[in-house]
């Protein structure tokens, strides 16, 4: 129920920004509308095509907030329990580096996918970025697996 009422929202919100007017003074004026087939002729609407809906829907909930604004949410609620977490929990537990790490990759993870609108580019883009994450990842490893004496004669 609550789908379909966001659903209707959307769809109001959309028709409502198809049906700006465009100022007929304006639009002689405007080097973007001159010369080109209608097709091609610049307006509000298609200007505003990228517009961000009024509420959006976590887990099934709706939120009376745009995406940018709960993703900011997010992410300052990550930062605060990283916080915590970095200053309550000893240096000596295992999982506590691995914790934060995990958290500071999720943190970087939205940012890319929505502040640097990756969600909506080319899936390339998205390999461009994890195949010198995965690179990393293997040389670390390799650099684990060298002993801390080195390899040098005598050891």
């Amino acid at each position: 129920m609550a789908d379909e009422q966001v659903l209707e929202a959307r769809a109001e919100e959309a028709a409502a920004s198809a049906s700006v007017h465009l100022d007929p003074a304006m639009a002689e004026g405007n080097a973007l509308t001159q010369g080109l087939e209608p097709e091609h002729a610049s307006s509000p609407a298609t200007m505003l095509a990228h517009s961000v809906p009024d509420t959006t829907v976590v887990f099934g909930r709706v939120i009376p907030a745009n995406i940018y604004v709960v993703v900011f949410g997010a992410l300052a609620i990550l930062t605060i329990i990283e916080v915590i977490l970095a200053e309550i929990l000893p240096e000596s537990v295992f999982f506590r580096t691995p914790l934060l790490v995990v958290m500071s990759l999720a943190k970087a993870v939205l940012v890319m996918l929505y502040y640097m609108h990756l969600k909506e580019d080319n899936k390339l883009f998205a390999a461009a970025i994890i195949l010198p994450l995965l690179i990393g990842v293997v040389s670390c490893m390799f650099l684990l697996a060298v002993p801390s004496t080195g390899y040098g004669p005598g050891r």
